[in-house]
């Protein structure tokens, strides 16, 4: 489950999701552009918006929030936008990256998927201040 905290009141948020043992999965332009293909669809049918990110080669760090400062909402459409390229990117790690790296990404212990991409927590902090 992803663990993260909204505030009463606080609507846009810091976020870096974190690829798991910080592999560097975005050094070729596919999985970038799966990023991109799905921030642009969450855009458009889920009214996310987009302050800023950075597409880093293992964390993708945004500021965010939602079109009509729902957090319930979201959090939903942050949540979907993880599994979704969850699953685009595992698929490419298993067809592109080397065995011992696909490896990383299936784990035994997972109960409810059989491969984990994105690190299961990510930081999430409200932009409260001009200071932050």
């Amino acid at each position: 489950m992803d663990r993260f905290s909204l505030v009463d009141g606080v609507f846009v948020y810091y976020v870096t999701f974190t690829i798991l043992d910080w592999l560097p999965v975005f050094i070729n332009p596919e999985p970038t552009q799966i990023i991109v293909d799905s921030l642009q669809y969450c855009i458009k049918e889920k009214g996310l918006r987009i302050n800023s990110y950075v597409n880093m080669p293992n964390h993708l760090p945004m500021i965010v929030f939602d079109r009509k400062f729902d957090n319930d909402h979201l959090q939903h459409t942050l949540a979907d936008f993880r599994k979704f390229t969850r699953r685009k990117l595992a698929d490419y790690n298993d067809n592109n990256l080397s065995e011992s790296l696909a490896t990383v990404i299936r784990r035994k212990e997972l109960e409810d998927r059989d491969r984990l991409v994105w690190q299961p927590s990510w930081h999430a902090e409200g932009l409260v201040s001009e200071h932050f």
